[in-house]
């Protein structure tokens, strides 16, 4: 009986790696070959170091966008830092899909607002930091930024984008009705 129920899960966890491995492009096997070596910036690594460079580049960006907060009275560090982390967890998936497949899926229909936001609001906090040297606004492009890219992340996720709008009506309502009670 135990036998049978570790070779299930070694089979389950088998079939969701390759089911991710195939979501991300890769091959069945763990050959350094890909179907469109146009479309790959790593066409010559392995899936696993793929992931591996998805997951550094990533967690770079992590560490520039936590240091960013920690220079905040800096604005011109704030500004390069959090535009910097955020450019890094945004490149990791071209490990993962190419650079090519990763533009042309940002600026797909139910992307393209959340892309130009976000790409604008980098700008913008380049722009705001360095030539205009203003804190505010600095700050107002980097909050922009950051829900821009957590919009576009979870346009990635099956139905996260609806569960975070009913969330947030939910909220909304719920809020607006307390107002309306009398005390």
């Amino acid at each position: 009986f135990f036998s049978s129920c570790n070779m299930y899960e070694s089979e389950e966890r088998t079939s969701f790696w390759t089911s991710f491995k195939r979501s991300w492009g890769a091959t069945e096997g763990d050959e350094p070959e890909v179907v469109d070596e146009e479309e790959s910036l790593c066409f010559e690594l392995t899936f696993k170091e793929r992931v591996i460079g998805f997951a550094a580049t990533y967690l770079f960006g992590l560490l520039c966008s936590v240091l960013s907060w920690f220079s905040f009275g800096d604005w011109k560090a704030f500004g390069i830092l959090s535009t910097a982390g955020n450019l890094s967890s945004l490149g990791g998936t071209m490990f993962l899909m190419g650079p090519v497949r990763q533009l042309r899926r940002m600026f797909d229909p139910q992307r393209v607002v959340a892309t130009v936001v976000m790409l604008t609001s980098m700008v913008g906090t380049f722009v705001a930091a360095m030539a205009l040297k203003s804190a505010f606004l600095t700050f107002i492009c980097s909050i922009i930024q950051y829900l821009a890219l957590i919009w576009y992340s979870l346009s990635y996720i099956p139905y996260a984008r609806d569960i975070v709008i009913r969330f947030f009506g939910y909220c909304w309502n719920s809020s607006k009705r307390s107002l309306d009670e009398p005390i």
